[in-house]
């Protein structure tokens, strides 16, 4: 959609931004990227998708944890940064990074003027589902099936529903139906 032109915006992963910009991308040199309007919260953006970690499951825990370390050592992600891959913070400033990722500077005025953990810290195991009624609702709004104001107050109340938890913080909707995790 966003690169055959019928898309207004798309919120994607560094490696869309990447991929958009190629030298035969019908989009090259004809977008930019912001920041998420946000409003009294002050946070709209999320961050996700460049964690490590080691499972208690590792069949080798001390080689896995020294890969980790690695792959955040400031070099891995200098190195990385040269590609699609989104370093972490402290590679943002450097000169080399931003010539070839100039972007970066969005991004870290994302990072210095707020930001919120993904909607799986505190949705956990129903993340799915959460997942599932904000792109529905989003849908429902685009595609004028309800307007803006009655969707933010029916998106309220099915979250509500969904994270719904008894006093010993084990899940209490347990009639919800499964949903298809959101691309």
């Amino acid at each position: 959609m966003w690169q055959a032109w019928k898309a207004a915006f798309v919120r994607d992963w560094a490696s869309a931004y990447t991929a958009a910009r190629t030298p035969n991308s019908p989009t090259k040199d004809r977008f930019d990227i912001a920041p998420l309007p946000r409003g009294e919260a002050g946070i709209a953006a999320t961050i996700g998708g460049n964690g490590y970690g080691v499972s208690r499951h590792s069949l080798h825990p001390e080689q896995a944890a020294m890969l980790v370390r690695v792959l955040c050592s400031r070099d891995e992600q200098l190195r990385r940064s040269r590609s699609v891959a989104l370093p972490s913070a402290q590679v943002y400033n450097d000169a080399e990074v931003m010539a070839i990722n100039p972007y970066y500077s969005r991004v870290l005025e994302v990072f210095s003027t707020g930001k919120a953990s993904r909607p799986s810290t505190a949705a956990r195991k129903m993340y799915p589902d959460v997942s599932r009624a904000y792109f529905e609702t989003v849908n429902e709004v685009l595609s004028r099936r309800k307007n803006a104001s009655q969707a933010a107050a029916d998106l309220q109340k099915e979250l509500t529903r969904i994270l719904k938890t008894d006093a010993t913080g084990a899940d209490a909707a347990l009639e919800h139906k499964p949903a298809i995790a959101s691309p």
